[in-house]
């Protein structure tokens, strides 16, 4: 049996450098997501929404059925209070 496709999700934030999370599992929901975006920048989840070709990804969206076959997936991240992403962001980035 083949093993399950990885799937690199990077991930922009407005002007700040862009996050990258390598080699998710396929069934990796969306909030998943959100809850590696939160630990790695601050942002908190409830706050995040994700965007994949102009559509707001639900919580409960496994990665595959987003990246439809594909390996790399590129991600908008809004949050929902103006400004918050930006300098959480900036922190994580210096930090590592």
């Amino acid at each position: 049996m083949a093993s399950e496709p990885r799937i690199d999700v990077t991930i922009k934030a407005g002007a700040a450098e862009p996050l990258r999370i390598e080699a998710l599992a396929g069934t990796t929901t969306v909030a998943q997501v959100k809850q590696e975006v939160e630990s790695r920048t601050g942002v908190f989840a409830r706050r995040q929404k994700l965007i994949h070709k102009g559509k707001v990804l639900s919580h409960d969206m496994a990665l595959a059925n987003v990246a439809k076959g594909a390996t790399a997936l590129t991600l908008m991240l809004l949050t929902t209070t103006s400004g918050a992403a930006t300098p959480a962001w900036r922190a994580a980035s210096a930090a590592g």
